[in-house]
């Protein structure tokens, strides 16, 4: 194969704008100045290469100050000693500051700020720069809860009025039917910790909370010994945080965005549309009901040491964009409300891109999310991949879905990824679903679980057809396929007999075009369980007939490595309670029984026993009993459902309802009965 050729993304240095801002009255000790960065992208494999430029934001033409503060007041003139009090305010001085001309920076006093902020350039609007920043860095929470007080006490339980958010959210167009706990969006926080939702009075137990819009009211079990007349609760109630569009120069740093109480696919707690020269900057998503920052229409945008945590659907996302630089950001923990129905590969990642033509990431750490790692998702071309560290989530580490290319994957890990799939089926660490133009060089595959059912450290599949799309950006139709596959210098390790280290699923001349235009070479092949771990449709193979069929590897080995690949430390124990991937639906007739797999896994150091109980079997005249109604930390159980002659017809939800310690995680299982 044809060597790829790489483009570069040069981060621009920080440096000290050391001039005495009088009418704010502080010094800025960084700032990022304007830096044009003039790059040669090549725009496909075939095209002739084209010139771009990535620019950072000009801050340093920024020259009114305004300051907000939680005890503020929007009639005062946003001056360091007589702040506004919203951001929104904050946003109407910048506004028209932008309109004539004028860059602003709004310096965000330590506190939290509960509203939902807009900024629509609409006409009119100019190059003038605006930086939205905290004073000091991690001290600024732009959230979409309410502090709710006045619980009144209920048995074990307490509650509260409650004006419905709307109930149970739509389902977008072409999403499949999904239960109820997945398209709601309230969240409750006692004293910061999250309580679960569930969907009845009678799942509610310590740990969770219940939503009943018909009463309009809202129960809260807390955990033991929470004294409710001084606990701090916070309900989500607002959808977005912040809403950016049509602007030009534009930079968030230093802030927390959470609590946005969104429905799918409805936005972001930071949502930037149709922008450009775009800068965060050290800023925190965390525990928003879907995604946390998403860009749609946007280019020359540079994210930078920013984390996207704990959200129900995605950390991070973008779709069309051009000129992307990601350094130093983290997207773990994510898809926590999605999983609540079973729905662990459904429109969300850790991270998800669609669209991306011209992007750059470094220093990127994706963990511990409830789905995959990274889902490049259609449509991404000439992306580069640095220092990626994509490990111990519950299915792929990350999955490369009709892609055009270049797409390089340089000094990376993919790490105990768990393959959640079920058994007669597989995952991969990598995968690849008709993408084209992958170079993977001195990256590590280590332990990532692979089942019996036909999967690989490294997965290459996809529709014999090929996927075919539009190009966004050239209105062209593109038909891709697995192809123009290169690695090089790469470390590849399973654990155990079933962990194969390279599988593909094509046949005939699908599978022909991929080894036509596969390279591979000086890597290090090895399981010390098993020598037959490469696997295709030409056969099963060692690596020396891997070697003979394929006619690579002439420089690598299979050889112990002695490497290995530490679990990354969480930032809190905890545990997840799943069925398998597509495990979640079971269809009977009437009289017979449905058994489903339910998993315990722990994250981190979480030890103790988990409880479960099932609900919703009595409301359809259907019994159930588990394998083991308890789990020390980690294991595998079932659950039987047993149906009569009188059970409800139709598809129906199960709810299995795990208890530890006041931590509840719930799973909503799919029974069809005939």
């Amino acid at each position: 194969m044809k060597e790829l050729l790489l483009f570069l993304f040069l981060f621009p240095p920080r440096s000290v704008f050391a001039q005495q801002l009088t009418k704010a009255g502080v010094e800025l000790a960084s700032v990022y100045d304007l830096q044009s960065q003039i790059v040669q992208l090549p725009l496909s494999p075939t095209n002739s290469k084209i010139t771009t430029v990535v620019s950072t934001v000009p801050e340093n033409l920024e020259r009114a100050f305004i300051y907000i503060d939680p005890n503020g007041n929007d009639a005062n003139p946003g001056t360091q000693s007589r702040p506004l009090k919203t951001l929104q305010a904050a946003v109407t001085v910048a506004f028209n500051n932008n309109k004539n001309n004028i860059g602003t920076r709004v310096f965000v006093n330590p506190g939290t700020y509960r509203e939902s902020a807009q900024y629509n350039a609409g006409t009119g609007n100019t190059t003038a720069p605006i930086t939205f920043q905290a004073l000091t860095n991690g001290t600024v929470i732009l959230a979409g809860s309410d502090i709710y007080t006045g619980w009144k006490s209920s048995g074990n339980a307490f509650t509260h009025s409650w004006t419905s958010l709307g109930g149970t959210c739509g389902l977008p167009n072409g999403w499949p039917k999904m239960w109820p706990i997945t398209r709601r969006r309230e969240m409750v926080f006692v004293n910061g910790t999250p309580l679960t939702q569930v969907i009845s009075l009678g799942e509610l137990v310590e740990g969770a909370f219940y939503v009943d819009d018909a009463r309009g009211q809202i129960s809260v079990w807390p955990p033991s010994e929470t004294n409710m007349s001084t606990a701090t609760v916070e309900v989500a109630v607002r959808p977005a945080v912040f809403t950016l569009s049509g602007a030009t120069n534009f930079v968030f740093r230093g802030l927390t965005f959470e609590h946005a109480a969104t429905c799918p696919q409805a936005g972001n707690a930071l949502t930037v549309n149709n922008s450009s020269n775009v800068l965060v900057d050290t800023d925190k998503f965390l525990w928003n009901n879907q995604s946390g920052l998403g860009f749609y229409e946007t280019s020359n945008v540079v994210v930078h040491n920013s984390v996207a945590n704990h959200n129900g659907g995605g950390g991070l996302g973008a779709n069309q964009g051009k000129n992307l630089v990601f350094t130093a950001n983290e997207t773990s923990y994510n898809n926590w409300r999605d999983a609540m129905g079973a729905y662990y590969g459904w429109a969300y990642a850790g991270a998800k891109w669609l669209g991306l033509h011209g992007a750059s990431f470094n220093g990127w750490k994706s963990y511990y999310n409830q789905t995959g790692g990274v889902w490049f998702d259609t449509d991404n071309a000439n992306v580069s991949i640095q220092s990626l560290d994509s490990s111990n989530n519950l299915t792929y580490g990350m999955f490369l879905e009709a892609n055009e290319g270049p797409i390089s994957i340089t000094s990376s890990k993919f790490c105990n990824n768990q393959d959640n799939e079920v058994p007669t089926s597989s995952f991969g660490a990598l995968i690849s679903g008709n993408s084209e133009f992958v170079t993977v060089s001195s990256t590590l595959f280590y332990n990532n679980t692979i089942s019996a059912g036909g999967g690989g450290q490294i997965l290459i599949a996809g529709t014999a057809s090929g996927r075919t799309f539009t190009n966004w950006e050239t209105n062209q139709s593109m038909t891709v396929q697995s192809q123009n596959w290169t690695l090089s210098g790469d470390t590849v390790v399973g654990l155990g007999s079933s962990q194969k280290l390279f599988y593909s699923h094509l046949t005939g001349s699908v599978w022909n075009l991929f080894q036509s235009t596969f390279s591979s070479n000086h890597n290090t092949w090895w399981n010390a369980s098993n020598a037959n771990v490469f696997n295709t449709s030409a056969g099963v193979f060692n690596f020396a007939g891997w070697k003979s069929a394929l006619e690579q590897d002439a420089n690598s080995t299979f050889s112990d490595p002695a490497s290995s690949c530490p679990a990354p430390t969480p930032d809190a124990p905890d545990y997840w309670l799943s069925t398998y991937f597509g495990g979640d639906v079971k269809t009977v007739s009437r009289g017979s029984n449905a058994v489903y797999t339910i998993q315990v896994s722990p994250v981190g150091a979480f030890s103790g026993t988990v409880t479960l109980s099932a609900d919703g079997l009595a409301q359809i005249g259907a019994t159930s009993s588990f394998g083991s109604s308890s789990i020390n930390t980690s294991g595998l159980t079932t659950l039987t459902v047993r149906t009569t002659g009188s059970t409800t017809v139709g598809t129906l939800p199960i709810t299995v309802i795990a208890s530890s310690g006041g931590v509840v995680r719930t799973v909503t299982l799919t029974l069809v009965v005939n």
